[in-house]
């Protein structure tokens, strides 16, 4: 609905807002800081899908500013229910659409629009832990999830 984009275009404008500050005077660990505050103060309002979203919106703006090892320190976080227990890392073995959202699917996106030179810090911190999420999940090989 209206309401619900609302509510995440106005957050992604007033994480931007602080991020760039922090991420131009070239302090990344602040802004970092910063998005896990805010998605901690603001997750129950936000709700599970606009969490993961702007955990995805801060890491893109962190790599655009020469963060990538600051992304990475904040995916890890996500992945590792640094949000809390019910603000997880999605894995959706169904079909995507706009209720079914994949935090895999997310990711591939994220690391397909960066270049390699600016994925690998981000890569490095995040592999192990993705790696032990989707192994512990047991993924059916039939399942759309196991084709990410």
């Amino acid at each position: 609905s209206d309401s619900t984009s609302t509510l995440l275009k106005q957050s992604q404008e007033q994480l931007e807002a602080k991020l760039l500050v922090d991420l131009q005077s070239n302090q990344p660990y602040e802004a970092l800081q910063y998005v896990q505050s805010y998605l901690a103060r603001k997750k129950k309002q936000l709700g599970q899908n606009f969490t993961s979203a702007l955990v995805f919106f801060a890491a893109k703006l962190m790599v655009k500013h020469n963060a990538s090892s600051s992304a990475g320190t904040l995916l890890t976080w996500f992945i590792e229910d640094g949000a809390g227990v019910e603000y997880f890392f999605k894995l959706q073995t169904n079909a995507l659409n706009s209720e079914n959202y994949c935090d895999v699917q997310r990711l591939i996106d994220f690391l397909s629009k960066i270049s390699i030179s600016e994925a690998i810090p981000t890569v490095d911190l995040i592999y192990g832990p993705v790696h032990i999420l989707i192994s512990k999940s047991k993924i059916d090989n039939g399942s759309a999830l196991s084709s990410r």
